[in-house]
């Protein structure tokens, strides 16, 4: 064996929208499964109350041989400074990296931070065995490693088919009590799509590949029994599949999660909703979906290239209201070519429905996106992209413009985010004045909360306040942990 006890650790990322409110999926997968064969394993996330120096204290308890780090690209230069750091003090531990930032860059990423030993591209389960125990450097796909200060790779990455082989992340290393009580679940990876600001479909692969949906039961049960009540299905695309669906909700239905929420709001595809997989849906206990809209103008859609028309939208986010879902929508605005005016069409969109919330979120060109490609080609950025992608707060990172297009320059583009900002606070009051109406004047008081970012922040990372939330509109039994 390489390595017999590996250490993952979630960066922390300060000012982050959401926070670490629930445990990192990605990494726990990974964590999960080497240690099933054998490798010894901890895990640390910053973002659980966590700070630098406890990093230090369970590096010194627990002396691993491998440390590994899951990285986004925002705020990558902070988890870089982090690595420098150990590498001064740990000269004898090996460093590797992976996650969303690493599989856009790839090896790109071992000369951005020279302290790196290793790096895995795209899924880091096979990789992560083949490397712990001890299978040749050039043979393992998606790793990137050096000689003699060269970077080498072992070949493309690829995507593994039988997902059930591996075992479903229980987050034994993880203070559970520490986050809201809510655990992501996932029940397929990869996206055939091709909207222009994602990169799911790079690192992820474009085919999906599924878990049975006996595996999913096990999960959600195994957690329900654990005392958890809310889920959120972290799948990039849960109805691509409509006859897997149809099989997977009745046996989520038949272990009788009595009292759960289970969220689906990653943006479901509009197109892809019908009557009776919501039906389906709201027997298996679903109440909230965020449905991926991107914009209210069927131009830009097909610059985004989503392949679907605000009909649809409409037909869709209709029908789910009816059946009385909480229905998030997701928007992004900035696209090349829009105007104001496609923006306003946005908001028209989002205020014509009865949904429980809005987000529109400025575009930002991600690593290895067709988007980026463009805006390095075409558009002037504003500012240097390292300043840009380190900002230290997520809703500047959110809401404050990369680029300008001659369509929406830089003026422009301010006042979509003051337009947007206000329809989103507006659409959130009015649906906390409707749940809330039963308790009076209190309840339409507390409803003006939703004016206030900073207050859905301390919703959004408060397991109390969620909590006590989602027994007040759902009328559920959350217990704790």
């Amino acid at each position: 064996m390489r390595y017999a006890r590996v250490l993952f650790v979630t960066p922390s990322y300060p000012g982050r929208h959401f926070g670490g409110y629930r445990p990192p999926v990605g990494i726990g997968y990974i964590e999960e499964f080497i240690a099933s064969l054998g490798v010894a394993t901890t895990a640390l996330d910053l973002n659980a109350g966590f700070k630098e120096r406890d990093l230090y204290r369970k590096i010194a308890e627990f002396k691993p041989d491998l440390i590994g780090f899951t990285m986004m690209t925002y705020q990558y230069m902070t988890t870089y400074r982090m690595i420098a750091g150990l590498r001064r003090l740990y000269k004898d531990i090996k460093l590797i990296v992976g996650g969303p930032h690493v599989s856009a860059l790839e090896g790109e990423v071992m000369g951005q931070c020279p302290d790196v030993d290793y790096a895995v591209s795209g899924e880091g389960e096979l990789p992560m065995r083949d490397l712990c125990l001890g299978a040749p450097l050039e043979t393992i796909r998606g790793l990137y490693y050096r000689v003699n200060g060269e970077v080498r790779n072992g070949g493309p990455r690829y995507y593994v088919d039988n997902l059930d082989q591996f075992p479903f992340p229980r987050f034994g290393s993880y203070p559970l009590g520490q986050y809201t009580n809510e655990i992501e679940i996932s029940t397929s990876r990869g996206c055939p799509h091709k909207c222009i600001f994602c990169s799911v479909p790079d690192h992820m692969g474009r085919r999906i590949r599924y878990r049975s949906a006996r595996l999913v039961g096990d999960e959600l049960e195994y957690f329900y029994r654990r005392g958890v009540r809310a889920f959120q299905i972290g799948d990039d695309n849960f109805l691509a599949n409509r006859r897997r669906v149809m099989e997977l909700l009745p046996e989520i239905e038949s272990r009788r999660l009595k009292g759960a929420v289970i969220r689906c709001g990653q943006g479901i595809r509009a197109d892809l909703i019908t009557e009776p997989i919501l039906r389906a849906m709201k027997s298996a206990g679903f109440k909230q979906l965020g449905i991926g809209v991107e914009s209210g103008s069927n131009r830009i859609l097909d610059v985004i290239c989503k392949h679907l028309t605000v009909e649809q939208v409409d037909r869709a986010v209709r029908m789910a209201c009816e059946l009385d879902f909480d229905v998030t929508l997701l928007f992004v605005y900035g696209t090349p070519g829009e105007t104001l005016d496609d923006v306003k069409k946005s908001i028209e969109l989002a205020q014509r429905h009865p949904v429980m919330k809005a987000y529109f979120f400025n575009l930002v060109p991600f690593p290895g996106t067709a988007l980026n490609d463009w805006v390095n080609e075409n558009a002037a950025l504003l500012g240097n992209r390292e300043d840009l992608f380190n900002r230290t707060d997520e809703w500047k990172l959110r809401a404050q413009p990369f680029f300008e297009t001659p369509e929406m320059p830089l003026k422009d583009r301010i006042v979509a985010r003051r337009l947007t900002g206000r329809a989103s606070r507006q659409i959130q009051v009015r649906t906390l004045k409707r749940k809330l109406a039963r308790w009076g004047p209190v309840g339409l008081l507390a409803a003006q909360a939703g004016n206030f970012n900073f207050l859905e922040r301390l919703f959004i990372r408060n397991r109390r306040l969620r909590t006590l939330m989602d027994r007040l509109i759902f009328h559920s039994e959350c217990s704790g942990i």
